[in-house]
């Protein structure tokens, strides 16, 4: 398998190799690789960083054979908008809402690159419609990415709507006009 390998490829599992020789965790040595991109941020979004990374994690030169995540990209190809809403406030509308869909665990991924992901943690599985669902309110609107992610995952889309107007600063129900 390591002979399959692309030299983007092998080059990224020997760093992590070396890193595991010094007695780093998977996470570290990931966002260490990221980390040379310039800005682990970046990387982390980049599909063909993310590819030449799970190729590293997918080789026998893997150096941790019990943990071998599947790396979800964390970008807009894998984000929908699913329902958009507005907080109520006394004398109408405030800020914008949102419920997006990914197609993977949104915390577990940036659990997985800061180094925090548990030998044997998996991330959640999807929900409804192949997705987990997540409130935005910080980055409602934006589409070009997940950006700032407002709560826990959930496998419903009523479950995330739900949340949603737990968290509106209101005491107006309904909490949130949805569209």
């Amino acid at each position: 398998m390591a002979d399959d390998l692309s030299p983007e490829g092998r080059r990224f599992a020997l760093y992590v190799q070396h890193a595991a020789a010094d007695g780093k965790s998977a996470g570290e040595a990931i966002f260490g690789l990221a980390e040379q991109t310039g800005s682990s941020e970046i990387a982390m979004k980049d599909p063909t960083f993310m590819a030449t990374l799970q190729e590293a994690i997918d080789s026998d030169l893997w150096p941790w054979s019990t943990f071998r995540p599947k790396l979800s990209l964390p970008q807009a190809g894998n984000m929908k908008i699913v329902k958009r809403g507005r907080q109520m406030q006394d004398g109408g509308h405030q800020g914008p809402t949102d419920i997006v869909g990914l197609d993977y665990d949104f915390w577990y991924a940036a659990r997985l690159v800061a180094g925090d992901v548990e030998f044997g943690e998996d991330p959640l599985s999807p929900g409804d419609g192949g997705l987990l669902y997540y409130v935005r309110i910080r980055s409602a609107g934006e589409s070009d990415a997940p950006g700032w992610i407002d709560s826990e995952a959930y496998a419903t889309v009523e479950e995330a709507m739900a949340k949603a107007e737990s968290m509106a600063w209101t005491g107006i129900s309904p909490a949130v006009d949805w569209e």
